[in-house]
């Protein structure tokens, strides 16, 4: 049987104020072709569908149209799991409806942990592959809190949470291995070893949600979102991320955006990597001011394709006048957007450290958005972060 691996949709994502439509649709496209011509049997979709957890109507649409297209092709089940990112609640709605249609979703651990077992059976009824589908743990769903508890010894016990959550699914699926079928668990979450190049840890403090040596080894192949790099797991070929489906900020604009195929005979497998297209360019120039222009001039568009997307640092100690306005001016007649843009040095020299006498007068968000501030955080970065704090804030402040 063929399963298609993929994750870190992000549907809905407003990047600095502009759509993402477009190239999700694109990207989704060549994801349901590829099942057409893989004949493929099981599609596994990872956690974060979505990008917020009041996704705009455009991108339910997107979702629940791609959901539909599937019905008469060779993919027999899909298996969502949710993200982070994704409200559970939403996730689950139609969690029934979409069940007549062999579409299971897992938007939250679930009360009984063993309902996130799920048995795949073919057109003759014949148990094929079983699924360990373990979305998005959170904090909640692993530990209790406790009084006075040390941060350590949170983060240990946060750490043991997860790792037994897993420990406690192989085990209740151990007698499935006389069925000689493939034994697949899911994931969203940081494991340790792997690339990341936004650094996210979902879990506060954790530097690592789980070491690539605390999955059981019962499972086949482990199926993991919310690293958007597409990478196995240190060496481990069966511990993968298949990362998000487009380039999700400028910070992503080297890695290769893609989605496995796993040839399964038995419980062993092939696996295939299946690039996916980048529909719109993102681009990064940084430089002296010069070298900017320079590289603006030179910047090739194409007018038939999506617009290319542009950030701009200008490496400089002095103010520039009519900066954004003169390189706008370059770009005038191409198919170019300067979407960003920031001056590096200026902004370093006058990004101060808030003072101990300032921490007074200031809220507990003031001074973590000067953090951000000081760190460089791309815009869209910064609001995310701001928005993960001020969830942690509501969370302490409701438990304490």
């Amino acid at each position: 049987m063929k399963i298609l691996h993929t994750s870190d949709w992000h549907l809905g994502q407003k990047f600095l104020n502009h759509n993402r439509h477009q190239e999700s649709e694109i990207a989704l496209d060549v994801i349901y072709q590829t099942i057409i011509k893989e004949s493929v049997d099981v599609l596994i979709i990872a956690g974060d569908i979505f990008d917020t957890m009041n996704p705009p109507n455009e991108a339910r649409t997107l979702y629940y149209n791609f959901l539909t297209k599937l019905i008469p092709t060779s993919c027999r089940h899909i298996i969502v799991i949710g993200g982070n990112h994704d409200s559970p609640t939403m996730l689950n709605a139609p969690k029934e409806l979409l069940k007549t249609l062999n579409v299971h979703v897992i938007g939250c651990a679930t009360e009984n942990i063993e309902k996130e077992i799920i048995e795949l059976y073919d057109e003759k009824k014949n148990l094929e592959a079983v699924i360990a589908a373990v979305p998005f743990l959170r904090d909640s769903d692993i530990r209790k809190s406790v009084a006075g508890e040390l941060f350590e010894d949170r983060e240990k016990r946060t750490r043991a949470g997860i790792k037994n959550h897993y420990h406690h699914l192989a085990a209740a699926m151990e007698h499935y291995t006389d069925f000689g079928v493939p034994l697949i668990a899911t994931g969203h979450l940081f494991a340790s070893k792997a690339e990341d190049n936004k650094e996210s840890k979902i879990y506060i403090g954790c530097l690592d949600n789980i070491g690539i040596e605390d999955f059981p080894t019962l499972f086949d192949y482990v199926a993991l979102g919310h690293i958007h790099k597409a990478q196995r797991v240190y060496y481990e070929n069966k511990i993968r991320y298949s990362g998000s489906i487009i380039p999700l900020g400028f910070k992503e604009i080297e890695d290769v955006k893609s989605i496995y195929i796993l040839d399964f005979n038995g419980r062993t497998f092939e696996k295939k990597t299946i690039e996916l297209p980048i529909s719109r360019r993102l681009v990064s120039i940084r430089g002296t001011y010069e070298a900017v222009q320079l590289e603006l001039n030179t910047l090739e568009s194409n007018p038939d394709s999506l617009t290319t997307w542009v950030e701009i640092v200008v490496k400089t100690d002095k103010m520039i006048p009519n900066l954004i306005d003169d390189l706008k001016a370059i770009v005038e007649n191409k198919n170019i957007e300067i979407l960003n843009y920031r001056l590096e040095n200026l902004t370093k020299r006058t990004e101060k450290s808030v003072l101990p006498q300032d921490l007074k007068s200031m809220s507990e968000l003031e001074v973590f958005e000067k953090k951000c501030d000081s760190l460089n955080f791309e815009p869209n970065e910064k609001a995310e972060l701001v928005e993960t704090f001020k969830e942690l804030i509501n969370i302490m402040e409701t438990s304490s």
